[in-house]
């Protein structure tokens, strides 16, 4: 006999000590006879290649004490123990380290003469791990990451970041000068710690605060004057140590959009203008 399920909580298939928690199963096929049963998952949450297939024999004893629940789609394989042990082992945990993000920044609540170009202000990060913490049969899951992150703040208009007496501050270029660009950079080591939620039909949305320590920052202007190239450049620009974004995602299986909100000072205010930042962008997850 052959049965075609659909579901959207976590599954587990056992036989004997072994448990196989699989999260959001695309197709489960079972097909029973009187002497064999053989399982067959097709698909998962971050994988639609996924294949798990377990094939066993069955004696008439056997055969008769697997039960199909299709409601919960919870079902007994022979040579396991009771319902009650399978609840022993609830939670479960998965290890990403492939995704990827690209998308533009800008700087918000900045003073006069502090106008960035979103189009040119990029941001770029990549992770290093993200950690996702799984329970059976529940919508909303959690997880923890450590991503590498680049963000820049980049004029094009007719003022510059210069470094006075160790202070990054605001100024005019020379008269006459040709204007190419004048920008902030920022690498940080972000720690996001999110809520996902499956909606449906592959949907999933994401919420929650990134802890950043921001190791370096960097400065440069490039302009031309009375036909010379100058550049002006530094990496001491007083980057504030450690600040909070806050990130929502929306994704469709392998790609998503985002949006984050940076409320925090992106300079110490001892040292340069006050401004925060707001990004958004494409997120890749391979």
């Amino acid at each position: 006999m052959a049965l075609l399920m659909m579901g959207s909580s976590a599954k587990t298939l056992a036989q004997d000590t072994e448990e196989v928690v699989i999260l959001n199963p695309k197709q489960v096929y079972i097909q029973k006879t009187d002497s064999s049963m053989t399982v067959e998952v097709q698909g998962k949450h971050d994988d639609p290649n996924y294949v798990y297939k377990k094939s066993m024999k069955l004696d008439k004893a056997a055969a008769e004490n697997a039960v199909d629940v299709t409601e919960e789609f919870n079902f007994h394989l022979p040579f396991t123990s009771s319902s009650n042990s399978s609840r022993k082992k609830e939670y479960s945990n998965e290890i990403h380290s492939a995704a990827f993000r690209v998308g533009f920044n800008s700087a918000i609540g900045a003073p006069q003469g502090l106008s960035t170009n979103m189009a040119n202000s990029w941001e770029i990060g990549f992770s290093a791990a993200d950690w996702f913490f799984l329970k059976k049969n529940r919508r909303v899951n959690f997880s923890v990451g450590l991503w590498f992150n680049w963000k820049n703040f980049r004029m094009t208009d007719d003022k510059r970041f210069i470094i006075d007496n160790s202070d990054v501050v605001l100024s005019d270029y020379p008269a006459g000068a040709d204007i190419q660009f004048s920008r902030l950079k920022i690498f940080s080591l972000s720690f996001p710690i999110q809520a996902h939620v499956n909606l449906s039909h592959g949907w999933h949305m994401g919420f929650g605060p990134i802890l950043n320590i921001n190791t370096h920052g960097s400065l440069k202007t490039r302009y031309k004057l009375d036909g010379e190239k100058y550049l002006d450049k530094t990496n001491r620009i007083h980057q504030q140590p450690f600040t909070v974004d806050f990130q929502a995602v929306l994704s469709y299986h392998n790609c998503g959009a985002y949006v984050k909100w940076s409320p925090c000072n992106q300079l110490r205010t001892t040292h340069g203008p006050k401004f925060q930042g707001i990004s958004t962008g494409l997120l890749l997850f391979y």
